[in-house]
């Protein structure tokens, strides 16, 4: 929704009637802070597949996801930077958000993840 500013600029991800998350062990070497999903803007649908996971037993998601650059200070004072493309883009898995924190003791995850 537009309305929560606090999400503005993040996705969230669903199919069918589950919500999905990244979790940490499913996007090793990503701190999940600086992750970005790239998306595709003709048809931000088309930026998931949808695959079946045994291991589940239901189907998780496949994105592309990369690492946040840092930004460095503009060289001209008023004009904008032009946006950054993620460094290090993968294709990673996002589970169901009610399967999240059980396969490790200590696990992060996000629901609502920065999209370029």
């Amino acid at each position: 929704r537009p309305e929560i500013e606090a999400n503005r600029g993040q996705v969230a991800f669903r199919y069918g009637p589950l919500v999905y998350c990244l979790e940490k062990e499913d996007s090793p070497g990503l701190d999940l802070r600086e992750a970005v999903v790239v998306l595709d803007r003709r048809d931000p649908s088309a930026s998931a597949q949808a695959v079946f996971d045994p291991r589940f037993g239901l189907n998780v998601l496949k994105v592309k996801v990369g690492r946040r650059r840092k930004r460095l200070a503009p060289r001209e004072p008023y004009f904008p930077a032009p946006p950054l493309l993620p460094e290090e883009i993968r294709e990673v898995k996002l589970i169901p958000f009610f399967l999240r924190s059980t396969r490790l003791p200590d696990t992060r995850w996000i629901t609502f993840i920065p999209y370029r």
